[in-house]
């Protein structure tokens, strides 16, 4: 009897051990097929309310996958900055919409200005995702199903004065710089993937689709969005890809690039193009920056800390609330000092970080950087001392992730297709870090170590290798 007793007690910790771990599997299906279908549904159908229901279902299956199986891991500071950011940054979303009074002239609140279904994907993404192959086959799905809606829209696109208004491809229904943003993300994306290829057929596909990205972008006319690829896009694609030779190697391809290819390419372009020369955009840009700092600073403490509320015309109407006009903004007005018609007023900061310093103040503002900086040094950090694959995949992310914050510096980033492809991918850029266990770990990545001849500092060196230097373990999460 005492032996049945003895097995019937060490029986339920192995049963309530394999009911966390099905829990956990099937958690983890339902959560990459709602995240598969957003990025389908995104690339393919764009259908609004299918669309604003993924995300919250997704999110909520994600707190439920945390509550059942929380990570084996201690939990990281960063994993509590990052959410803890995500629920400050929509805290001060909805207190701006319910505290604050609505300004005369602000238009109607957009739903995509509170970014709810944005913050529940990011939060999804970063906690949902647990493992490489599951990153891996979304990426996969975004690359495709873009890839797919691109390679259509340029077969059935009516090549007439409807889709190139002004002499730029605007596309039916949309604007050229919205085009622009979105051809460069999915440039970082496919021009990153090339790192992580297997096989020759992959590779090539991603290098064909990064030149349909841009050949498109080109075709929009948007200058910051040619710089972007140029300037910061492709030269840390080349320092990310380990196949390229030594950490060293690399960078100097990518210095070369940067100081003698690529001003040369921008030149030639310019010569080509003489009426979009990007002093005139920078200088615009300036001045709507500084429209965005003063309105912040002219507001009462409440609106400085809270900002004016994410509604469409916000940035016009909280200038005139605080007494700007046209003549604040010369560039913009054409020198129309005494005009009060407030359309010579930007309609948005062109700027992600300054919008939010409008539409949620101060705490709105810091809360975002914190999101970005987060996501982005745990994919930092994943890609420099991660094992194989998992640091490339990093490195993918990583090079996206920047893209997105120097692209967000020209314009508002977080708005449209783009902005939901950058909500996605901080998540799964912040999901990589968490992959990175100490070396030896029941949690370790299983996978091969750098490549041979790499001696980037951070990374693991082979064991026993002659001549190894002394690699300092990688630091704690900040």
């Amino acid at each position: 009897m005492s032996d049945s007793d003895g097995a019937s007690t060490a029986r339920p910790p192995e049963d309530a051990e394999g009911r966390r771990a099905r829990r956990e599997r099937v958690l983890k299906i339902v959560i990459e097929a709602l995240l598969a279908l957003y990025c389908i549904v995104l690339a393919l159908f764009d259908h609004t309310n299918l669309r604003q229901a993924i995300p919250p279902l997704a999110a909520l299956s994600t707190v439920v996958l945390v509550l059942v199986a929380p990570p084996r891991r201690e939990p990281s500071r960063s994993r509590e900055l990052f959410v803890g950011a995500l629920v400050a940054f929509l805290l001060v979303n909805l207190a701006a919409l319910t505290v604050l009074t609505k300004l005369p002239g602000a238009g109607r609140l957009h739903s995509k200005n509170s970014h709810v279904y944005e913050v529940a994907l990011a939060l999804a993404a970063g906690l949902g995702v647990r493992d490489r192959a599951m990153a891996r086959r979304l990426l996969t799905v975004i690359l495709v199903a873009f890839g797919v809606r691109y390679v259509l829209q340029v077969v059935s696109l009516p090549w007439c004065e409807e889709a190139f208004r002004g002499g730029r491809l605007q596309g039916v229904g949309s604007f050229a710089t919205v085009l622009a943003m979105e051809f460069t993300v999915l440039f970082s994306l496919y021009l990153g993937s090339i790192a992580i290829s297997r096989g020759t057929a992959s590779a090539l596909a991603c290098v064909l689709a990064a030149l349909l990205m841009t050949g498109l972008t080109l075709m929009t006319k948007t200058r910051f969005g040619l710089l972007t690829m140029v300037f910061v896009t492709l030269p840390a694609a080349i320092v990310v890809q380990k196949r390229i030779g030594t950490w060293r190697r690399r960078l100097v391809i990518a210095l070369a690039w940067v100081l003698v290819v690529a001003p040369a390419a921008s030149f030639c372009w310019w010569c080509c193009n003489p009426g979009r020369h990007p002093m005139g955009a920078a200088r615009g840009r300036f001045e709507a920056w500084e429209g965005a700092v003063r309105i912040a600073a002219a507001g009462p403490v409440p609106n400085m800390l809270i900002g004016y509320g994410p509604f469409r015309n916000v940035y016009r109407a909280a200038a005139a609330h605080n007494g700007m006009g046209p003549g604040d903004f010369p560039l913009h007005a054409g020198g129309r000092k005494q005009c009060p018609d407030m359309r010579f007023v930007p309609v948005h900061a062109h700027n992600v970080v300054m919008q939010r310093l409008v539409e949620t103040g101060v705490l709105g503002a810091g809360a975002l950087i914190m999101v970005w900086a987060v996501a982005f040094w745990s994919s930092l950090r994943a890609w420099l001392w991660g094992p194989e694959p998992a640091a490339s995949l990093a490195g993918v992310l990583v090079v996206s992730l920047l893209t997105i914050a120097v692209m967000g510096q020209m314009d508002c980033l977080l708005y449209w297709t783009a902005g939901r492809l950058s909500w996605f991918i901080t998540g799964l850029a912040f999901a990589s870090g968490t992959w990175l266990a100490p070396p030896g770990s029941v949690d370790a990545d299983p996978g091969a170590g750098p490549a041979e001849g790499e001696s980037l500092p951070g990374e693991v060196a082979a064991a026993g290798a002659p001549g190894a230097p002394t690699i300092p373990a990688p630091p704690a999460s900040p």
